[in-house]
């Protein structure tokens, strides 16, 4: 009874986190970190009817190494919010090296009969340990940032940031208190159905402050940014380019007008296209000093170099999207633009204007006629 309540209140959490706090405020979330987090919650679901109508079957579903993505999924997101690029890390196939040589052991054990017979509660307390210290080892990794999160973006108390790190240190105490009554009970399925609960809601407890970290950085965004708002002629308003501080990096009033009328012109040339432009580049061709790239793009601009190079080229995009005859492809499009991939164009399109290029197109040609 105790376990079916605490799988429905992790339920109601996940529902509360996701289309309450998430979709209502319509925030962009990391679209990889929440497979996983629907992932885990499918295993949640899955786990608990199976064990009221199939429970022959819950064995493979209780001992799925998923918990080994919970720590990978928390890393994604803060290097997504602290880089502000949406494209997988070049880095990111070492995190997941773990998931996949567990992976390859669950199908072994679970395909082979003698050995899921003869090892297989072995195997669920080998998987039950790595999970628990894997996603250990993430937070403790990543407790600096949790903390100056928390503070610098969600604004909370060291009071309340402490009692953050008290419930979640209270969870992971409950979590190896379970995996010590695992090990010298390890047929007994309502223990291990509490140990996957309790991997979930840690892993929910830790991204929970990840959406505050997206608002607050798309709060440093000008709002006119969006094509909806604005003609895509010029890439921003005057109003946009409002300075609420004074800036607070080693540039002259002198560098700053020269930068920006270097901007301006590069803007006009069309030069963001370049497939091969990165930021050593921009500098080379604008002679601006590398260091002072990013401050000089975050304080005029509100964005870094790959947001405002991102934003740029999606406005031309759209901007030939708009018009009454289309000269390229919309697949052509995404390589005309600049990006890297078909895939990674339609990503930041749909992030962007919350359509795919397809409906954006048919919605203003619509609109014209």
């Amino acid at each position: 009874m105790l376990l079916t309540v605490l799988t429905v209140f992790v339920l109601c959490l996940n529902l509360a986190f996701v289309f309450l706090h998430v979709g209502r405020e319509n925030k962009t979330y990391h679209r990889r970190a929440m497979l996983v987090l629907l992932a885990g919650l499918f295993q949640l679901v899955s786990g608990y009817i199976c064990s009221v109508l199939y429970p022959q079957y819950l064995y493979l579903l209780l001992t799925f190494p998923i918990g080994l993505l919970y720590g990978p999924a928390l890393w994604m997101l803060y290097q997504h919010l602290a880089d502000g690029d949406a494209r997988i890390p070049r880095v990111l196939w070492p995190h997941l090296l773990p998931f996949f040589a567990v992976l390859c052991i669950y199908l072994t054990v679970i395909i082979s009969v003698p050995l899921r017979y003869g090892y297989g509660l072995e195997y669920a307390v080998f998987m039950h340990l790595l999970s628990l210290a894997h996603l250990s080892t993430y937070v403790i990794w990543l407790r600096t940032k949790i903390w100056r999160a928390m503070g610098e973006h969600m604004g909370w108390s060291r009071l309340s940031k402490r009692s953050w790190y008290a419930l979640f240190s209270s969870l992971f105490l409950l979590q190896v208190y379970l995996f010590s009554e695992i090990t010298g009970n390890r047929g007994d399925v309502d223990l291990h159905r509490g140990f996957v609960v309790l991997s979930y809601l840690l892993f929910l407890l830790g991204i929970s402050v990840m959406p505050h970290v997206k608002e607050e950085r798309g709060r440093d965004r000008p709002s006119t940014y969006a094509i909806k708002q604005e003609t895509v002629d010029t890439f921003i308003p005057k109003a946009a380019k409002k300075k609420s501080h004074m800036p607070v990096y080693p540039i002259t009033t002198e560098q700053e007008a020269v930068y920006r009328t270097k901007v301006e012109q590069f803007i006009q040339s069309l030069a963001y296209l370049d497939c091969e432009l990165n930021k050593e580049k921009f500098s080379a061709q604008l002679d601006i000093p590398l260091p002072h790239v990013a401050p000089f793009l975050k304080h005029e601009f509100g964005r870094g170099f790959n947001g405002f190079i991102n934003q740029l080229r999606l406005n031309y995009a759209a901007k030939q999207l708009k018009g009454e005859e289309l000269i390229y492809t919309i697949e052509d499009l995404s390589v005309i633009c600049g990006f890297s991939s078909r895939a990674s164009f339609y990503r930041n399109f749909q992030s962007e204007f919350g359509c795919s290029p397809h409906q954006f197109r048919l919605e203003h040609t619509s609109a014209v006629a």
